[in-house]
């Protein structure tokens, strides 16, 4: 089953049926999970596979639709510093989430 996020298009990430997460009855990758969401999400996670998602050598990057968690852990504020081609059309940034 593939995520859920669009009817319109595909999810762009490779993820396996055992990595999505249910939503109000959808499933989700990690990127596309509404930040309303009642899972626990991990932050941690999602910068270790954001990170990943950025390898050098893969081009341009298409981010389309992600919704950026903006946990604050121990006073620390969620920061994404892209410094490489991207997409980002029809992203979400939680509250405390900033982007350089």
């Amino acid at each position: 089953m593939p995520c859920q996020w669009n009817t319109a298009r595909e999810c762009q990430f490779a993820v396996h049926d055992g990595e999505l997460l249910e939503h109000d009855g959808r499933f989700y990758c990690l990127f596309h999970l509404p930040l309303d969401n009642d899972n626990k999400l991990d932050p941690n996670e999602f910068s270790i596979q954001f990170n990943e998602a950025l390898a050098p050598g893969i081009g341009l990057r298409d981010f389309s639709g992600v919704a950026f968690p903006g946990h604050a852990t121990h006073g620390m504020v969620a920061t994404y510093r892209v410094d490489v081609e991207a997409v980002f059309q029809n992203c979400t940034f939680g509250r405390f989430a900033t982007s350089t």
